[in-house]
């Protein structure tokens, strides 16, 4: 998991994309956790659905329309599937 999945999620999924906007990758989930999001449970679930993919070498999954772009073993970035 990297810190941009995270920041992305919070802004492509959470909508904290103008909230968020000009924070760099370090800064943004110690925000989103001032927002009181659970940063922690959201990093866990994108491992969590990420590992499936990874293993099998796929380069993203989608789960729900939240798609998470795989690089080896790592979610590193999160796009809206039909957005």
């Amino acid at each position: 998991m990297t810190l941009h999945a995270i920041g992305r999620f919070a802004d492509r999924v959470l909508g904290l994309d103008t909230v968020l906007g000009g924070l760099d990758n370090r800064e943004a989930p110690e925000a989103v956790r001032g927002f009181g999001y659970p940063v922690d449970d959201i990093e866990a679930s994108l491992a969590f659905y990420g590992y499936p993919g990874s293993r099998y070498g796929a380069a993203g999954v989608t789960v729900r329309r939240v798609g998470l772009v795989l690089s080896g073993n790592h979610v590193v970035t999160v796009i809206m599937r039909g957005h």
